[in-house]
C-alpha cells in the first residue's frame, strides 16, 4: 500500500466496500430462501413494526420507544428490499396474518 496514490487507495476501499456489501445482500438472500431465516425475518419484523403507527397520545416515552423500533424495521425493510425485491410483499403479508400456513412457531 505505501506505492499507491491516494486515488488508487480510495479505489481499492471503495471496491472492497462494494465486495462487502455484495456479500451482505447475499447473506440475506440465503436467509429468505430458508423457512427459518423467513420466520426470523417476520418476528423481527413482527417486533419492530415498520408500518405501524408510533403515536401514543399516554405516553410521549412510548412513542420514541416505538419509533426507534419502527426505525430499526424500515432499516430491515430497505435491506430485504435491496437483496430480494420480489419476497418483500409476500413477507410483509406474512407479518399481517394472524396465522401462518407454514406451520412456524413464530
Amino acid at each position: 500500500m505505501n506505492d499507491m496514490d491516494d486515488e488508487q487507495i480510495a479505489a481499492l476501499a471503495e471496491q472492497q466496500a462494494k465486495e462487502r456489501r455484495k456479500d451482505e445482500l447475499h447473506d440475506i438472500g440465503v436467509m429468505l430462501d430458508s423457512q427459518a431465516g423467513r420466520r426470523v425475518m417476520r418476528r423481527i419484523l413482527e417486533r419492530t413494526g415498520p408500518l405501524r403507527q408510533t403515536f401514543d397520545a399516554d405516553s410521549e416515552r412510548v412513542s420514541s420507544l416505538r419509533a426507534g423500533e419502527r426505525n430499526v424495521g424500515l432499516w430491515l425493510l430497505a435491506e430485504l428490499t435491496e437483496a430480494r425485491p420480489e419476497s418483500i410483499g409476500g413477507l410483509i403479508a406474512e407479518v399481517q396474518k394472524p396465522n401462518r400456513l407454514d406451520g412456524s412457531r413464530s
